[in-house]
């Protein structure tokens, strides 16, 4: 498709989802409606400001006020922004702010007006709103990702730099499953890289210093630049003047590794423009309110599961001997260690079996310092089973509960794969392990352990509450589809 086409697409899609943003705020006030059993008929507010104003409000009046704000804080926190829409945790971040921002602002027109709005239907219209937005934003961003991933509806990229770095680019793009940047054009800074970059198998060129006419001609809408050496301030002012007439977007990729990009802020002084990175955080008020957080959500969550975990407890105990529980040494938060409740799924005495197996399959593990074997021949037949689909991790909600671990967090390690880290891979133990994560929902035991520690270290520097709700939302369909899961 091309570049105008893509646009088009791009403008229908936002205003596909403007359409879904309202369509669900009436819903979720609708809900609230009739859950909070308010008559909309009969119920009037009066609200004045000392004389200077004063309003009577019907119930239906109040929600369509509600409703009306909303949707105008969704766009006053720019979630609908063409920079973030589909990308991710940081749009899922501007709903959660634009609708506890309506919150707040309700209630400090309610203290300055008098406005005697019920504040259990907003908490429940706020929360269930909130939460669907997000889910429906997950939803676009899926059916989006995958038409990405089939190579269409693309943002055709030219990338200019070095054959190290646009070799690199090209690959983690294309390794990034949904990208909406599609390599079209690779610009050489170097005349002698040409022939290297031709390898990658896309059409190259040699820099120039107007790159209109090349961008045109391979349909490109995105101009990527690399090395910050080369693209000094004069050069990119230079590119930037002789593209502005056109609709082409330029992105510059400053030499950041991945995990202090959501800590990354841009900030401008003395008319120079500074990145600023901010420290990594592992107490305060976020961390006390992921702690409550998770208190709350596990006893809700250990309500809904109980008949599941009776049903598990009794299948255990009349197709096996043994106990119901396995309890296993684990390393928490700073690497204290703490005992690691789930369902027993395999024989007794498997734990002793551990190394040696792990030592004779050694060779052939994807993952080489965790065992995961789908062939493991000390499961049991329930055990394959609540395996499958992690119902044996079920009883780790009791180590939340008690303070062990997170609802969300790293995967709890093993004494015996603490022993094999790095520097690097200790800064998984900052934070409380997780009953689920971004390992867990990202492929599980098919991934590497270089791949899980990247996947882990990124998780424990950027945490967020929404990107929390994000991962959990993602859990529901990691157990469906059991994948990397055995």
């Amino acid at each position: 498709m091309s570049s105008f086409g893509t646009r088009n697409l791009n403008r229908t899609y936002r205003r596909l989802v403007l359409l879904t943003d309202i369509l669900i705020i009436a819903l979720a006030i609708a809900i609230s409606f009739f859950v909070m059993r308010v008559d909309i008929d009969t119920t009037y507010v009066e609200a004045s400001g000392e004389g200077i104003l004063k309003l009577t409000l019907s119930p239906l009046n109040r929600a369509l006020v509600i409703g009306i704000f909303w949707v105008f804080q969704l766009k006053f926190f720019e979630s609908r922004n063409a920079e973030i829409i589909g990308e991710g945790p940081e749009e899922y971040k501007r709903i959660v702010k634009a609708s506890f921002s309506v919150f707040a602002l309700l209630g400090l027109a309610s203290l300055l007006f008098k406005l005697d709005f019920s504040r259990l239907f907003i908490i429940f219209a706020m929360a269930s709103g909130t939460l669907l937005l997000v889910i429906s934003r997950l939803a676009w961003r899926a059916l989006v990702r995958r038409e990405h991933s089939k190579g269409r509806y693309l943002n055709g990229a030219a990338i200019a730099g070095s054959a190290k770095s646009i070799t690199e680019m090209v690959l983690r793009l294309q390794a990034s499953r949904g990208s909406a940047l599609g390599p079209k054009l690779l610009i050489a800074i170097n005349p002698e890289e040409v022939d290297q970059l031709r390898q990658l198998g896309l059409p190259v060129t040699v820099y120039v210093d107007d790159l209109a006419e090349a961008l045109a001609s391979h349909d490109a809408s995105t101009l990527i630049l690399l090395d910050s050496n080369f693209f000094n301030s004069s050069r990119l002012r230079d590119v930037s003047w002789k593209l502005e007439n056109l609709e082409i977007k330029i992105l510059v990729t400053p030499n950041l590794t991945r995990t202090a990009v959501p800590r990354v802020n841009a900030r401008i002084s003395a008319g120079i423009l500074f990145l600023s990175i901010a420290t990594a955080s592992f107490e305060g008020t976020r961390y006390l309110l992921k702690q409550g957080f998770d208190f709350v959500a596990a006893i809700i969550f250990t309500l809904l599961a109980s008949p599941i975990m009776l049903v598990t407890a009794l299948l255990i105990k009349l197709t096996s001997r043994g106990p119901i529980f396995f309890l296993q040494r684990r390393n928490g938060k700073n690497g204290e260690e703490f005992r690691m409740i789930k369902f027993r799924s395999m024989v007794v005495g498997a734990e002793a079996l551990h190394e040696k197996l792990q030592a004779e399959k050694q060779a052939t593990l994807t993952n080489s310092n965790m065992y995961k074997d789908p062939q493991d021949p000390r499961i049991t037949k329930i055990g394959r089973f609540i395996r499958r689909f992690s119902i044996d991790e079920l009883p780790q909600l009791f180590n939340v509960l008690r303070g062990e671990m997170s609802l969300v967090g790293p995967r709890p390690p093993l004494p015996s794969e603490v022993a094999q880290y790095t520097e690097q891979d200790h800064r998984r133990l900052l934070v409380k392990p997780g009953l689920t994560g971004a390992w867990q929902v990202s492929g599980r035991s098919l991934l590497t352990w270089d791949e899980t520690v990247q996947i882990d270290l990124e998780y424990v520097e950027n945490w967020s509450l929404a990107g929390d709700l994000i991962i959990i939302l993602k859990t529901v369909k990691a157990i469906l589809t059991a994948r990397g899961s055995y």
